[in-house]
Formats: C-alpha cells, sequence, structure tokens
C-alpha cells in the first residue's frame, strides 16, 4: 500500500520553505592583553579582524557551511571556495578603507542634485538634506559590506529598521528608485552580472561616507 500511494504520488512532498534572511552579529574578544578580535557573522559566513593597538595584525574570511558559497562542496571545489573567500574579504577591506578615508570634491557636492541619466531612463538627483535619503545613505553603508551584494529588499527593509521611518511609506518601489538615483551618480553598481543584486563602488562608499559626515545633522550634533 505505500509502494502504490507513493506511485499515484498521494505521498507528501518535500516543500521548498522560502530562504530566511541572514542574521548579522559583530562580537568583540579580548583574549590576551591589548589583543582585540572583531568578528563579523554574516549567516554561514565569518570575517575576523586581529588588532593589537592601532596595529591590523591577520584579517581573515571562513565558512562553516560551503553551500553558502554556491560553488559545490567536493574536494575539487576547494580553489573556487578559497577564491571566493579571498574575493568576499577583499571587498570588505575596500569598504573598510573607502569609509576610513572618505572624500567628496567640489564638483560632486555641487551636482549631486542634478538629475542624472541611467540608460535611457532620467532620475532625479540625491538631495542629501532629505532626511529620507540620508537614511538609504546610511543603508547603503550598512550593506556595502554583505559578502555577494544586497537586493532591494534588503535595502527597504534596512530603511525601514531605522528609528523615525514609517514602515508603510518605504517599500520596494521606493528603494528601487533610490537605487537609480546613486547609480546615476556613479555611487551603486551591479554585483556581478546578476542584474538583481547591487554593490556600493568604491568612489561611492569615499563620497557618501563624507556627505554623511558633512551633510548629516545627527553626525554633526555628536
Amino acid at each position: 500500500m505505500k509502494r502504490l500511494i507513493t506511485i499515484l504520488g498521494r505521498k507528501n512532498r518535500p516543500h521548498h520553505h522560502k530562504k530566511k534572511t541572514k542574521d548579522w552579529q559583530v562580537t568583540v574578544q579580548r583574549p590576551s592583553y591589548d589583543l582585540t578580535i572583531f568578528k563579523i557573522h554574516c549567516g554561514k559566513v565569518a570575517l575576523k579582524i586581529y588588532t593589537k593597538g592601532e596595529r591590523v595584525l591577520r584579517a581573515e574570511a571562513m565558512a562553516s557551511d560551503a553551500r553558502e558559497l554556491r560553488c559545490g562542496r567536493d574536494v575539487g571545489q576547494f580553489a573556487k571556495a578559497v577564491t571566493k573567500l579571498r574575493e568576499i574579504l577583499e571587498r570588505f577591506l575596500e569598504s573598510l578603507s573607502c569609509m576610513d578615508e572618505c572624500f567628496v570634491s567640489a564638483d560632486v557636492l555641487n551636482n549631486l542634485s542634478l538629475p542624472s541619466q541611467v540608460g535611457a531612463l532620467r532620475v532625479g538627483g540625491v538631495d542629501m538634506t532629505c532626511p529620507r535619503m540620508r537614511k538609504v545613505a546610511r543603508a547603503l553603508l550598512a550593506l556595502s559590506a554583505q559578502p555577494c551584494g544586497f537586493t532591494c529588499a534588503q535595502l527597504a527593509a534596512h530603511v525601514q529598521g531605522q528609528n523615525g521611518v514609517d514602515g508603510t511609506r518605504y517599500g520596494l518601489r521606493q528603494a528601487a528608485y533610490d537605487l537609480q538615483k546613486f547609480r546615476g551618480k556613479k555611487f551603486v553598481g551591479y554585483f556581478a552580472a546578476s542584474g538583481r543584486r547591487y554593490r556600493v563602488l568604491s568612489q561611492g562608499l569615499r563620497t557618501i561616507s563624507a556627505l554623511l559626515q558633512v551633510l548629516d545633522p545627527e553626525k554633526r550634533l555628536r
């Protein structure tokens, strides 16, 4: 009877569950005097930075589950996994460097609010005096360290999670339109050739960090 039920298709099939959002977590460890270990978890991928005083001793990337890298789990794919981890680590260190050495030129600052062109589409400028755009800029800085880029949904969720933002007023449409604005200024680009995931470019990281330092009233109050 069990055999017949399986053949006739009455047996319950495994259901495909939606992928859960990756949990972010930052931990700080002090195993010995003057040694600090920063560990950043993003799902099954983690980044570690070892510092002593003002010096960075080592930075490394690791994956507790090779499926997170999407390059196979057998030994033959080990080289691809190492290459992907190296790319993740390089992008992360580049993001930290760009935020630390932020810079915005006078030309970029003067032309920031002017319209720009994205392909055949004409989009508006980036007005950093608008609270919504400042929240989007802060979300872009936070998502720039994502190992595999970020999506419109992740940007919208991050903006909604910031204080003072009504979640019913900021959704996927608003996130997609704001991403077009930052793409028009060459601050944001596509991650690889996917067309669905985005990443913040190096020059965009430096410029957005500087703009938040200069134009964000919350930063100036501090």
